[in-house]
């Protein structure tokens, strides 16, 4: 009985989603620069997961796992799911996430390293839960460096796993050292082609010819790693334009907070493109809307000037004659 009336509290205690109410939360920037591949509903989940970090469970002891629990209903509201179909799309999801291994690669210590971010992901009671790794928790518990700040709003409304995952990684990228005196809201961001395509995940990381090349290379040959995936999506540049890079910048620029645009890096005969170079613009997130008066309003205040005109016309009258 005891413990039925303990599962019910924490069951009641699972959290509802508004994003609205939980806009920014900060991610680990190690968690953004992993090579992947990923579903945009999966990303969203994460997002949705990582906002309400406040409430992860964890024990006391750094080797016991980090805990998310979401309530479905309110999980499947907030991402405007359909109710027929979301839990196999949650169970899609479970597939994915579990046992994933992501890769970062680290050009100041010129290394590659994979690590498993989700060990379980289960749906029970109307419960979906998440099990990070222990080795996970520095980057998922109070975050006090070297990591960004995201508008779950913004990474909601995103239709394109291309332009979540290149917001992410440009977001992450918008930052000044305390020594640079020369700040302002503009960045420039380079990343080779290869890479930018193991990013966003058009190339699978994890395939084993892929992880081969990755994981032997102090430092990481992310052309050659290109060339022998198994996978050919989007393989040359005009198909990569047009479906992936093009849509994504486009969609970042209609809804978020940064204004982005880009130039290729060309070389050898043909101009073969190798690489990107991002300009992106800080937006003010905080614009004040215009104020639209009614009639009733500027007339009010029109009398309002009158008097105050008058009083200070009467004021300047009464300082003459003295």
């Amino acid at each position: 009985m005891r413990a039925a009336t303990a599962a019910k509290k924490k069951k009641e205690g699972i959290s509802t989603f508004v994003p609205s109410e939980i806009n920014i939360y900060n991610k680990s920037n190690f968690l953004i620069g992993s090579k992947y591949k990923s579903s945009l509903l999966e990303n969203k989940i994460m997002a949705i997961s990582l906002a309400n970090s406040d409430r992860f469970e964890t024990g006391a002891s750094e080797n016991e796992s980090v805990y998310s629990r979401m309530n479905v209903a309110e999980l499947r509201k907030a991402l405007g799911a359909n109710s027929g179909s979301f839990y196999q799309q949650l169970n899609q999801v479970a597939k994915e996430m579990t046992g994933k291994s992501i890769g970062m690669s680290s050009e100041d210590s010129r290394t590659f390293r994979y690590v498993a971010v989700v060990i379980s992901a289960e749906c029970k009671d109307g419960v979906f839960t998440i099990e990070y790794n222990h080795a996970l928790r520095n980057m998922l518990l109070q975050l006090k460096r070297n990591y960004s700040r995201l508008n779950l709003s913004i990474m909601l409304k995103f239709t394109s796993n291309y332009s979540f995952r290149l917001y992410e990684l440009l977001k992450s990228k918008c930052y000044h050292s305390r020594d640079d005196k020369n700040s302002s809201a503009t960045y420039r961001i380079r990343f080779s082609l290869s890479e930018l395509k193991l990013e966003l995940g058009i190339v699978n990381a994890e395939l084993d010819k892929v992880k081969r090349v990755l994981n032997n290379q102090a430092n990481p040959d992310f052309d050659r790693a290109v060339e022998i995936s198994p996978e050919k999506m989007l393989n040359n540049w005009s198909d990569f334009k047009r479906k992936a890079l093009d849509r994504a910048v486009n969609e970042i620029n209609d809804i978020s907070d940064l204004q982005v645009s880009y130039d290729t890096i060309k070389h050898g005969q043909g101009g073969k493109v190798y690489g990107v170079d991002f300009t992106v613009v800080m937006r003010d997130a905080k614009k004040e809307e215009p104020v639209v008066l009614t009639e009733d309003q500027k007339l009010e205040l029109l009398f309002e000037i009158r008097d105050m005109l008058g009083d200070a016309f009467s004021a300047s009258r009464r300082t003459m004659i003295l």
